[in-house]
This record gives C-alpha cells, sequence and structure tokens, in this order.
C-alpha cells in the first residue's frame, strides 16, 4: 500500500470513529452541553476541538479525493464540509435545548411539589 492509501484510510477511521463518538455523546445528556461548546470552539475541552478541527480537515480531504494534489483535495471538499459541520453544530445545539428545557420542566415540578408538601405540613400542624 502507498503512503496515499494510508492516509485515505486514516482519514476515513477518523471520520468514522468521530461520528460514532458524537453519537454516543448526544445520547448521554450530562455531556451534551461540552459537545456543543467544543464544536463552537468555545474555551475547555481543548481534545475534543482538536478531534473536532481533524475530523473537518479529513472529512473535507475525503470529500475532494478526486483531485490530484492533497491541497486541492481539502479546498474542493471545504464547502460540504462547512455544510456538515453547521449541521452537526446545530443537532448539538438542539440536543442541549431539549436538555434544558427537560431540566426546567424538573425542576418547575419539584418546586411546586415542595410548596404543596409545605402546605400540606402547615395544614397537618394546625
Amino acid at each position: 500500500m502507498s503512503v496515499s492509501d494510508w492516509i485515505n484510510f486514516a482519514a476515513l477511521a477518523n471520520i468514522i470513529v468521530f461520528l460514532w463518538v458524537f453519537r454516543q455523546m448526544l445520547t448521554q445528556e450530562e455531556r451534551v452541553t461540552a459537545l456543543r461548546d467544543a464544536l463552537r470552539l468555545r474555551p475547555g475541552h481543548l481534545l475534543m476541538k482538536l478531534w473536532w478541527c481533524s475530523f473537518l480537515l479529513c472529512l473535507s480531504y475525503r470529500l475532494g479525493a478526486g483531485s490530484e494534489a492533497t491541497v486541492q483535495a481539502i479546498a474542493y471538499g471545504i464547502f460540504p464540509t462547512l455544510l456538515a459541520a453547521l449541521l452537526l453544530i446545530d443537532l448539538a445545539e438542539m440536543k442541549v435545548k431539549s436538555y434544558t428545557e427537560k431540566l426546567q420542566g424538573e425542576f418547575k415540578r419539584a418546586r411546586r411539589r415542595s410548596r404543596q408538601a409545605v402546605k400540606t405540613a402547615e395544614k397537618d400542624s394546625d
């Protein structure tokens, strides 16, 4: 196998593993916020940000793989890669929003229950 074959294999493996980890992190609600912050390149989560940038570079390279040179391959794949990045970021944002709404709903229910418990305790003490 030539060097370019190994580069193609490594890029494809990186893409597949990143998407699998991304999917796993979306199913774990406590990690969704960290994932969103890493995808938006906010402070913290350095390894995830580096892997995110590596994923985007590999995806751009693989999408432009029909070209002659590596630089051209990355350039040809930039537009679809940016679209894929926006879709993944939006997906993470939606998961964070639904998780936040779920937590707020649970907080409101707990507050309502505690008020009812206090009222019941006051009635019982009278």
